[in-house]
């Protein structure tokens, strides 16, 4: 196209930066895929085989390494929800970590953090205003899914002229009490991790009370008070679910959704450092997160941990952290511990637990569709 050679770097680049991200979701979610980077020019085209999981992991590593190179720092408010360089930075990083290439993710989100004030990052200071609708965009914000009430009445049609840009989310998790289709529930194990540590007044951490809902003094979930509502044993979430809406069935809601807060750069560079050796450089990015929440001062206590002492830390604080924000499961994976976590929880089902069950199959559609497609190994 004939257009300003910056802005065609531009548009490219965030471009750039979605393919990354989908082909990033790809590889944690399915491993190996067909890689598509150009439009078909024939039938027989549009009948790619799989690439291997490696691949898939190159081609999201090369996207976000060419998007960062063009993409701006920050937009104005207007633009707000676009992706920045800091985002393709930190999802970039995230691949890094993943991957278990330590050294690289260190490189990539240092950066971030050294230079935090140009691109505008920080803690929001009270954890709860994350997820009050009130703060969206905000300063921890690296990559915010955008929703609004803008569009039509629908969210199942097919019909894009009556499919809503609002989310119903919050319905599919509410609990049945208030119109809710209770498709999630936390677990007591979560709950216990939750209260583990008091904050440093003795209350709870703030995180606690801004995720979840439980049969605690004076807990009030849609308007009701939980002890007279619910059962003493069960736990709700209040995480981007309306939670202090009274109307049941008053779903649609433009509460917008994480791809990345600047907590998780903090925590991932902290990792970063864990593994590379450099556990005090961890300490004081730990110390910000437990700062946050209100709980007691380790930070002296943190700069003479070993190796595992920090990893122990880390992940207690990155479960406490992103509850509900889809990166545990893939935390404990990476980790190595995934398979002694679900069967030490004993949640319903944890009898079932097999590897196979890490990636996803590839869909049958798929199959049907692709000559060229192969399901994934162990399925």
């Amino acid at each position: 196209m004939d257009i300003d050679e910056d802005v065609k770097n531009h548009l490219i680049a965030e471009a750039k930066f979605l393919r990354g991200l989908n082909y990033f979701i790809l590889a944690i979610d399915f491993g190996a895929v067909p890689i598509i980077t150009s439009v078909a020019a024939t039938a027989d085209d549009y009948y790619v085989p799989k690439s291997s999981h490696e691949e898939v992991w190159q081609q999201c590593i090369s996207d976000f390494n060419d998007a960062k190179e063009y993409l701006p720092e920050t937009y104005p408010a207007e633009q707000k929800g676009r992706a920045t360089k800091g985002a393709a930075m930190g999802f970039l990083g995230r691949a890094y970590l993943y991957r278990h290439e330590y050294g690289k993710a260190l490189t990539e989100l240092k950066a971030i953090v050294d230079n935090e004030n140009s691109f505008g990052y920080g803690l929001q200071p009270n954890y709860a205003e994350l997820f009050d609708g009130q703060h969206e965009n905000g300063v921890e914000s690296v990559f915010e899914l955008q929703y609004s009430l803008l569009g039509g009445p629908d969210i199942w049609t097919s019909n894009p002229a009556s499919k809503t840009r609002a989310t119903f989310i919050a319905q599919e998790c509410a609990p049945g009490e208030v119109g809710g289709w209770f498709e999630l529930y936390p677990t007591q194990v979560l709950l216990d991790a939750f209260l583990e540590e008091p904050a440093a007044d003795g209350g709870f951490d703030p995180r606690a009370t801004a995720t979840l809902a439980w049969d605690y003094p004076g807990c009030v979930y849609y308007q009701r008070d939980f002890s007279s509502t619910w059962s003493s044993d069960d736990i709700w979430l209040r995480k981007n679910q309306n939670w202090w809406n009274e109307n049941e069935g008053d779903w649609k809601s433009e509460l917008n959704e994480y791809g990345m807060r600047y907590a998780d750069v903090l925590l991932m560079l902290a990792e970063a450092y864990t593994m590379e050796g450099q556990v005090a450089d961890a300490a004081p990015l730990v110390h910000r997160i437990r700062q946050r929440a209100n709980l007691i001062d380790k930070l002296t206590e943190m700069e003479g941990y070993n190796k595992e002492e920090m990893m122990e830390e880390i992940r207690h604080q990155r479960n406490l952290e992103f509850a509900r924000e889809g990166l545990h499961f893939y935390d404990l994976r990476r980790w190595g511990i995934l398979e002694e976590t679900i069967k030490e929880s004993q949640v319903t089902g944890y009898q079932n637990y097999s590897s196979k069950y890490e990636y996803y199959p590839i869909p049958e559609n798929e199959l049907d569709n692709n000559p060229e497609m192969e399901q994934n190994d162990p399925w």
